[in-house]
C-alpha cells in the first residue's frame, strides 16, 4: 500500500498512556474480531478452521500481502486510514494494534484502543477507520499476520499526543 498524508507527527513529550485491552463485542466501533478456533476435519492431511466474519469491498481488484511487527516500545505517533476495508488473519505471534476514530481528518483521543492482537485472530476493519501496523509483545518473536485488501492508498493522519502503552 502507499502512503499519502503528512509527515508531521506527534510533538515529543506529548503523550497519552493507554491499556492494552482484549477484544470484547462492541470495544471499536468499525471492527469486527473473531478467534478462529473451531477446527473440522475435512480430509487425512488438513483442517479448516472457518471464519464467520464476511468482509465487504467497494471493488472485486483485490490484494493481500504479509505484515511482520518486530518488538519495540508500545507507542504509535501516526495512524491510517483506508478508502475501502481491510482484513487481517493474525497467524502468529501476539502484539498490539492502535484504532480510532476520525473526526475532521484528525485522530480522536477519547476513542483510541490499543487491542492485544493475536495468532488464531481475523480482524476486519471498515473503510475509513483508522489503524496502525501490531506491534509484537515479545522480543524474539514478530507477530505476523496475512492482509487482504484492495490495492489502495494508505492516507496518514499524525496524532497530536503519542499514544503509548
Amino acid at each position: 500500500m502507499e502512503r499519502q498524508g503528512l509527515n508531521k507527527k506527534a510533538e515529543k513529550g506529548n503523550k497519552m498512556k493507554l491499556l492494552i485491552q482484549d477484544w470484547k463485542d462492541g470495544l471499536i466501533d468499525g471492527v469486527e474480531v473473531q478467534m478462529i478456533n473451531e477446527v473440522r476435519p475435512t480430509g487425512d492431511y488438513f483442517d479448516w478452521r472457518p471464519s464467520d466474519i464476511v468482509t465487504k469491498f467497494a471493488t472485486n481488484e483485490i490484494s493481500g500481502g504479509l505484515v511482520e511487527g518486530r518488538f519495540k516500545p508500545i507507542e504509535y505517533d501516526e495512524v491510517e486510514y483506508h478508502i475501502d476495508a481491510e482484513v487481517f488473519y493474525f497467524v502468529s505471534g501476539e502484539g498490539v494494534m492502535l484504532f480510532c476514530d476520525l473526526r475532521e481528518g484528525e485522530a480522536v483521543p477519547e476513542s483510541y484502543v490499543m487491542l492485544r492482537v493475536k495468532a488464531g485472530m481475523q480482524i476486519s476493519v471498515s473503510p475509513g477507520k483508522a489503524h496502525f501496523v501490531p506491534i509484537s509483545t515479545n522480543r524474539s518473536e514478530p507477530v505476523k499476520a496475512a492482509v487482504v485488501s484492495p490495492k489502495m492508498e494508505a492516507l496518514m493522519v499524525p496524532l497530536k499526543e503519542r499514544a503509548e502503552a
